[in-house]
């Protein structure tokens, strides 16, 4: 289905299912504690109340200084949609970011990449490797974590960088929670969008996602099967698997943090603890808040809980979004309509003039490094090494001729003949190599511009934004400069791919 196949139909069934409005709006704000909502935001939460409402969702794993770019334009993707569902349906639809700190990957959720001035990609992981196991919602920074951040801002560059710094700083502040630095540095484009948010964690402390919990073990072997023979319906098809399907898909909490449930004969194993399968269920029953979804019961209990008739996703989310596919039907649930999100490249000042003297255009850097490296080397040397194919054929000619007198003396010199030229040739080609070796040596100026604009624009040979956070970006173009850039999205149709140049200021 497409955006376009949403109507007042889908809006009606998916606004009559989730939870308690009151319930859903008590999360919201308690997910949003300690933020002063903005006048957009307060509009969209007085909509959510409303029983016909439906939401356009999109989330994210908590994620370092914002985390990678392509959060942003999830998000901005999911305004989009919701804007673009109210005015073809007549319903409220609100745009929703859906936080998912109920996971217990404390390194991806504290760590990023950043672009130095010398155009080297640091790594950046500031966690400790505490408790490993512990779920991101139950995390603070500490005063060592402080303290390893702050150095880190310090590589920030750009126009905005010091407002940048500063702000960042006071969203890592000791004793915050790791889900509430991430929502810090989001929060203005969050209040500018009016997007309002959830954490997961804030609906399973309270057991809000018990109904579908309890459901979902009560059929849990129906459940898994069906998963299965989707999954492999899609493989046959060609589709790669995009998450591993579990037995029994949810973790337990436990005094040592999230753990794996496993299937056994006798029932299920936890951390070494064998029970039945009916004390699991009960024990879901009495504690719900102890159980946590994996990756493919997550958007069944998202979809349970929230009304939602759209939902944004990144590419390897919409493949595994297809594995629960014909779940939805077999829990009653209506299945909301996926849109893949925009994404875009940033071009700051530096990359773009760069890229004027470079002479190729940016869709040239856009492909592994050693490839670029390799064109650039040809590029260079051909400016003053001898036609090869010329030099190639004077050979062959010369050689010919030799071929030809071997032939009326003796034809078995034949073979010596082309032996020589194949010696001649290989001559040839170690004399190009040196030669390129030199001229690439020779010309450092233009390889190493070259490098500045790969890393800026596809480091690590992947799409940019993947790997910078937000924070890196608003140093440069600042939060209104981010603002308007991912404002372009919303002029073209969802899940385009835009560039977005810096502030015409920025590059005087």
């Amino acid at each position: 289905m497409k955006l376009q196949d949403v109507d007042q139909e889908l809006c009606t069934l998916r606004s009559s299912q989730g939870a308690s409005r009151t319930r859903l709006g008590e999360r919201v704000l308690a997910s949003m504690l300690g933020t002063e909502l903005s006048k957009h935001q307060q509009r969209a939460y007085q909509q959510l109340l409303a029983p016909d409402s439906v939401v356009a969702v999109t989330g994210q794993q908590v994620g370092l200084f914002g985390g990678p770019m392509y959060t942003l334009y999830k998000i901005r993707s999911a305004v989009a949609a919701a804007s673009i569902v109210s005015q073809q349906t007549g319903v409220p639809c609100i745009p929703l970011f859906w936080v998912e700190d109920n996971d217990h990957d404390a390194h991806e959720a504290m760590h990023a990449e950043i672009l130095t001035g010398t155009h080297d990609v640091l790594s950046i992981s500031p966690w400790d490797g505490a408790h490993p196991r512990r779920r991101v919602a139950d995390r603070l920074i500490d005063q060592a974590l402080h303290d390893a951040v702050v150095p880190i801002l310090q590589q920030l560059q750009g126009r905005c960088a010091q407002q940048t710094i500063e702000r960042l700083q006071d969203a890592y502040q000791v004793g915050t929670t790791w889900t509430d630095a991430f929502l810090t540095v989001l929060a203005p484009y969050l209040a500018e969008w009016g997007v309002l948010v959830v954490c997961s964690s804030k609906l399973v402390d309270v057991g809000l996602h018990s109904p579908i919990l309890q459901y979902l073990l009560n059929r849990n072997d129906e459940v898994v099967q069906t998963i299965k023979t989707t999954t492999m319906a899609l493989q046959q098809r060609g589709t790669a698997q995009q998450a591993n399907v579990l037995d029994v898909p949810w973790m337990y909490t436990n005094s040592n943090g999230r753990q794996r449930i496993e299937k056994t004969a006798m029932g299920v194993s936890i951390a070494g603890q064998q029970l039945p399968f009916d004390e699991l269920v009960n024990m879901a029953r009495s504690h719900p808040e102890r159980f946590t979804p994996t990756v493919l019961t997550r958007p069944l209990v998202q979809d349970a809980i929230l009304p939602t008739a759209v939902t944004v996703l990144g590419a390897a989310e919409m493949a595994y979004h297809q594995q629960i596919a014909d779940v939805y039907q077999l829990l009653g649930v209506g299945r909301p309509v996926l849109i893949a999100r925009s994404g875009g490249t940033m071009i700051n000042a530096k990359t773009k003039r760069n890229l004027l003297k470079s002479g190729h255009k940016l869709e040239w850097y856009a492909r592994p490094w050693q490839t670029i490296e390799k064109d650039l080397s040809s590029e260079l040397a051909s400016a003053v090494l001898p036609n090869r194919v010329q030099q190639q054929a004077t050979i062959d000619n010369t050689l010919d001729s030799y071929v030809e007198a071997a032939q009326k003396i003796d034809p078995t010199l034949v073979a010596t003949v082309n032996a020589q030229r194949a010696g001649m040739h290989a001559t040839l080609d170690m004399l190009e190599s040196k030669l390129t070796s030199a001229s690439k040596k020779k010309n450092a100026v233009v390889v190493d511009r070259a490098h500045a604009i790969h890393a800026s624009v596809f480091p690590h040979d992947t799409k940019q934004e993947r790997v910078y956070p937000l924070g890196m970006w608003e140093a440069d173009f600042g939060i209104d400069g981010l603002i308007d850039a991912c404002d372009q999205l919303g002029q073209h149709e969802i899940g385009a791919t835009l560039l977005f140049h810096a502030p015409t200021h920025e590059a005087q």
